[in-house]
């Protein structure tokens, strides 16, 4: 007979003319299950404390589109201090347009709103808007990102598609390169290149 049979015949056998030891050992695991569980709800409880107090913030329910209104599409939401970026909008009310483009789920902050509902409103800071005509027109939407170019040379590295005029594309530019984008339009060269 092997070991492990003869264990298992002699463990049967104590088990059964001594009932008392199998409940024993069950009381003796289950209050280990308990101890181990309490200790973690324990460490569980700490970690949340050390997160410190909570701030009330808003966050998007659904996608905002660059100059679209954002009261009601926003709810308040509580997260740990620790995780709400300092520029976060806290106010008992939220006003203004998007700036840009906002996700669901993202914590609104100043950055993202402007008081202004006007196209000029989503012109970032140290930008200028110019008037460029397109032929033929690119499609590029309020807020894509694009690139403007003129005879296989990029006049404007980074712009931002903010409206339209007359027919003609709005375009936010940095404030150094801008002189140059004008001149490009007057060429009929002038390209909006589309980025991802």
């Amino acid at each position: 007979m092997s070991i492990v049979y003869r264990i298992t015949v002699g463990v049967r056998r104590v088990l059964t003319r001594r009932p008392w030891v199998y409940w024993v050992v069950v009381i003796a695991l289950a209050a280990l299950l308990a101890v181990s569980t309490q200790a973690n709800l324990a460490e569980v409880r700490r970690v949340r404390d050390s997160w410190g107090d909570t701030t009330t913030v808003w966050v998007a329910t659904s996608d905002i589109a660059p100059g679209q209104p954002v009261a009601g599409r926003v709810t308040l939401r509580q997260f740990a201090t620790a995780m709400v970026p300092e520029d976060a909008v806290v106010a008992a009310e939220i006003l203004g347009v998007a700036r840009q483009q906002i996700s669901p789920g993202e914590v609104i902050t100043t950055f993202d709103l402007t008081a202004k509902d006007d196209q000029l409103a989503l012109v970032p800071a140290g930008w200028v808007a110019v008037v460029v005509s397109e032929s033929p027109r690119s499609g590029a939407a309020v807020g894509s990102k694009v690139r403007l170019a003129a005879d296989g040379v990029v006049i404007a590295g980074e712009a931002l598609v903010i409206g339209d005029v007359d027919g003609a594309t709005l375009v936010a530019v940095p404030e150094a390169v801008a002189p140059l984008v004008p001149v490009a339009a007057a060429s009929g060269a002038l390209s909006l290149l589309r980025l991802p």
